[in-house]
């Protein structure tokens, strides 16, 4: 008797049952997420330069880029120069469309610091900085012109009510230690808010101990030295020589973007180290990728090798 031995048929096997869709529940954080359209762009732009240098003009040409362009803007002028704006067309319609709230500030007025903290923020009998009011309505972009004259005022009011407990007299050492915190509270507030923070300040030309010179905002203090360090960009504005395409010399309004021996400015894009004929524009084309690679020629001018200080 023969037996046949079957070569065993393989199992078929049922398909796979798709996998369960998983969740996610977004965490309780979710909310301080940075949006997707955000992402790659500055939180906050630091402008200073020299009187003249259009640092005012170009702050409100913020009105005029296109991510911008129904944005609400709150402009806090402590150095009376918002009148500028009404020659920029974009800007003159924004303020009268109520989209451009200008918030002049009295320096010289007795309660010009009360008024600025209550906008800015303010240090609470603890040492705490409390954001002021300006983050709180909503508002895409908060520009401040000009810094260095808000820590002006702040240090005129922190010099006349910092008391020593020992003396009774005032105590300029402790006085300025808590106006360089505010000033630097105040430029983290514009870097950290969710509205775009531009800041203006004037310039300072001083000599090192070494005897070279150093461009850098104009302030006092601790944050004289560190402020640069919070804004995404810093942007040292000033006119230069420029040879143009025909090698013609032309002078122009060129804002230093790449740091230096000589200038301090920051920017974490890789962007051009110099942009002629600066506007906001301008440099938003370059951060999204339509501008041009690379700026003009630029031969700067020879400057004095005393140290000299820009007033206003």
């Amino acid at each position: 008797m023969t037996t046949i031995i079957q070569e065993p048929q393989p199992m078929a096997l049922a398909p796979d049952a798709a996998p369960a869709a998983p969740t996610f529940n977004p965490p309780p954080f979710a909310h301080l997420f940075v949006k997707p359209e955000e992402v790659g762009l500055p939180k906050s732009v630091l402008l200073y330069g020299a009187p003249g240098t259009w640092k005012t003009s170009i702050a409100g040409g913020i009105a005029e880029v296109e991510r911008f362009a129904n944005a609400r803007i709150l402009f806090i002028d402590i150095d009376q120069g918002s009148t500028v704006l009404v020659n920029n067309p974009v800007a003159k319609k924004a303020i009268e469309d109520g989209r451009l709230d200008i918030l002049p500030i009295d320096k010289l007025a007795p309660n010009a610091f009360s008024v600025l903290g209550g906008l800015l923020g303010q240090v609470d009998a603890n040492g705490n900085f409390q954001q002021g009011a300006a983050f709180g309505y909503g508002y895409d972009v908060v520009i401040l012109d000009s810094l260095d004259v808000a820590q002006d005022v702040a240090a005129d009011y922190f010099l006349r009510t910092t008391i020593s407990e020992k003396t009774g007299k005032p105590d300029t050492l402790r006085a300025w230690g808590i106006i360089g915190k505010w000033t630097n509270d105040v430029a983290w507030a514009l870097q950290n808010a969710s509205a775009l923070g531009i800041e203006v300040c004037h310039s300072r030309e001083s000599a090192e101990d070494s005897g070279q010179l150093k461009i850098r905002p104009k302030l006092s203090g601790s944050s004289k030295d560190n402020l640069a360090s919070i804004p995404d960009l810093v942007v040292y504005l000033d006119f230069e020589d420029v040879t143009n395409e025909q090698g013609e010399v032309e002078t122009k309004l060129v804002a230093t973007l790449g740091q230096d021996h000589i200038i301090q400015a920051k920017n974490r894009w890789g962007l051009p180290a110099k942009i002629v004929d600066f506007t906001l524009p301008k440099l938003y084309a370059h951060l999204e990728g339509t501008g041009k690679a690379a700026p003009k020629t630029v031969a700067r001018k020879p400057r004095a090798t005393k140290a000299k200080e820009n007033n206003q």
